[in-house]
Formats: structure tokens, sequence, C-alpha cells
């Protein structure tokens, strides 16, 4: 009897946070961050409007619609009004100048709302009647002046119409096509034609929004002595449960049987975690220049079945067949990297890129870092 569908179980633990956006984001509107217990609290906002009074329910309403457009033409017209009396700023002005700006970002944020009409302490009977969920938050960086970085927006996590989260699988098959493509290319047939890629990957489980945690983009760079902090922070799952353990996600994976190429994706599945190694070898080689980030903060720097899954993990983890001076090439030419000087540091080191994506939650890891492994069920 003919065959049509082969099946396979794909595991994929995390050895790092993996984040996996939805295209939202959380501004300061609709989160409460408590520095002392290191947590983030998202309300479900229509329970709690629901919690509030009449009177409360206007100045909420009238907090949610103010813009931060509005305080910052309030910040100009201020400097406009110090500017047209004094005719300069004096040092005076400038501190009540930053004062002000400090101010109107307080007053955008939830929690200062809360805080000023509901309570100065958020209990878990609040939380019980407002709904939502709590985060720990990792490492929180400084910034170039010796501050903590502020907390702004946060990248949200993918999540299904009940608000759960789960791993697309279409970002699994994106994954182990790139493998698929970093391996073809490490064989030296990038020149021949690129066989079709005719799999397709189930959607994981949904799991607790517990499970994820929120991180501060952290980059390790080669020609700084600290890591860079930048204000980006988001939604990930965190590499270890409330148990310790690493998170483990099992993905159901078919090939069609009936259509061309068939065989190379048979055997490359059956072989994922061999070519995954391969791979990942390749990648240490790319990166060598950070063996010693790696020994530092404990990285994973040993070969094995791993790969990166989700954002923020690097251009290395999305790319194959690309040299150093392409990768800076296409660095610089993007305008959100230009100020970085990919080119520039690619001609003066000789190798690119020049950061090792990673996050910090009492101990580094390279974002998104999985390890793979694979059975045939069917």
């Amino acid at each position: 009897m003919r065959e049509f569908i082969k099946r396979y179980r794909l595991s994929i633990t995390t050895i790092g946070p993996v984040h996996i956006g939805s295209g939202q984001k959380y501004n300061s509107k609709e989160y409460i961050f408590d520095r002392e217990k290191n947590e983030v609290y998202f309300p479900d906002i229509v329970k709690l409007y629901a919690y509030l009074d009449d009177a409360k329910k206007n100045s909420f309403e009238q907090f949610m619609m103010r813009s931060s457009t509005q305080d910052n033409q309030s910040d100009m017209y201020n400097k406009s009004a110090n500017y047209g009396s004094n005719r300069g700023y004096s040092k005076n002005n400038t501190r009540s100048n930053k004062g002000q700006q400090q101010q109107n970002q307080g007053a955008q944020r939830l929690q200062s709302w809360v805080k000023n009409n509901i309570t100065r302490s958020i209990t878990n009977d609040h939380k019980g009647q407002w709904g939502g969920y709590t985060l720990d938050i990792g490492t929180i960086g400084k910034d170039k002046n010796g501050n903590s970085v502020q907390l702004n927006e946060i990248d949200a996590f993918i999540k299904n119409g009940f608000g759960r989260p789960y791993i697309p699988g279409s970002s699994v098959k994106g994954m182990l096509r790139t493998i698929f493509l970093k391996y073809y290319a490490l064989q030296n047939l990038s020149d021949s034609k690129e066989p079709p890629f005719n799999i397709r990957v189930s959607d994981s489980r949904e799991f607790e929004n517990s499970n994820l945690i929120v991180l501060q983009k952290r980059d390790i760079q080669f020609d700084k002595e600290k890591p860079s902090s930048p204000p980006v922070f988001r939604e990930c799952i965190n590499s270890v449960d409330s148990n310790n353990d690493y998170n483990v996600f099992n993905f159901d994976v078919s090939v069609d049987m009936t259509q061309d190429g068939v065989e190379n994706m048979c055997g490359f599945i059956k072989n994922l975690e061999k070519i995954a190694e391969k791979v990942y070898e390749e990648y240490l080689y790319q990166t060598e220049q950070y063996e010693k980030y790696r020994e530092e903060n404990d990285l994973e720097n040993e070969t094995g079945a791993y790969f990166f899954l989700g954002g923020g993990s690097g251009i290395l983890s999305k790319t194959y067949g690309i040299t150093d001076k392409e990768i800076a090439d296409v660095l610089s030419n993007n305008r959100g990297f230009q100020k970085a000087k990919h080119k520039e540091f690619y001609q003066k080191n000789g190798f690119s890129p020049k950061v090792l994506k990673t996050a910090e939650h009492g101990w580094v890891t390279e974002m998104g870092q999985v390890s793979l492994s694979v059975e045939e069920v069917g």
C-alpha cells in the first residue's frame, strides 16, 4: 500500500529564552512594574475598568486617551516660555525641564494612575479582580550614565484567542528551513537547483503565561568592555520552568510523500540532529571571536544539535551562504543599524557581525538557543 504521509515527532528544548512576537507592544499604560519585587503585572484592562466607580471611570478614560504627544507638546510649550522670558536656558531651567519630562513620563504610566486613584499597594485581591497575569523580569542593564534603563514598551509574545502563549508551527518550519539551507550551502550545492521543502509543522501546545519572562536585549560587543543594554524588552519563554527544568515543546512534523524531493525531506528530518550539529559547529566557527565571552558567561560552546528559534537571535540565525563582508553591507544599509557602523567594524577587524545576541536573567544565555531531537512516529 502506498504511503502518502510520513510523520515525525520533533522535540525542542529551550536552552536560552525564546521570543516569538505577535507584533503587539505593551505600552506603559498597559502594565504595572514593581521594581522591588522585580515583576511586571499585566492587568486585564476591561476588568480593571469594570472595577472602578463612575467617577474613577471618567478619570481612567481621560488617562487612557491622553497621548504622550500631548505631554510632549506641553513640555515644548514650557521650554518656549522659559526661552521667551530668559532668552536662553540656564542650568536651573534645564534641570526644571528634565524634571518636567520625568513628571510627564510618570503621568503616562498605569502604575502612577493606580497609585493616585486606587491604591498605593496592589494586593493579590486586586489582581484577582483585575485579572491578567504577572511575569518576572530579568536583569535590567545600565545606560551610558550608569542609571537603570527605563522600562517603556514591551514586545508581546504571540498568544492564541484565549490569551495563552504558544509556538506557531510556521516559526519552527522557518527555523528548519534555515538549517536545511545552511546545510545545503555547506555541501557546496548552492549552485544547483534548490530542492523543495515539502513539510508541515504543527503548532505547539498552549502553555501558561507563567512560563514567560520579560527580558531586556543585551548585546555583547567585541570592541567594548561591557555589554550594551538598549531599552528593548520582550516577553520570552523562560529557558527553565518553575522547577528549574528546561522547557520542552513537541511538534508533529509531516512529509508529503506525493511531492517531488520527498527523499531529501525524509532524509533531512530523520538526520536532523546530525545536520543541526554540523550547522551549529559552523556557527561556532563564524563566531569564534566570542569564545572568551562564552567561557566567561558559561554559554554553550560545545557542538550539539542546537540552533536558534524566534526573534532577537541575530542575522546568522536567519541567513545562509553569506560572507562576513556581505553581513556588514546588509546591516550598514539597514537604516535601523547605520549608527552601529558595521561596515567600519568589518574593515577594522575583518569579521562580522560585531555583536553576540544575549539576555540575562540571573545568568547569561544566547537569545533563542534551543536543542533539537526527532523520532519517527509513522
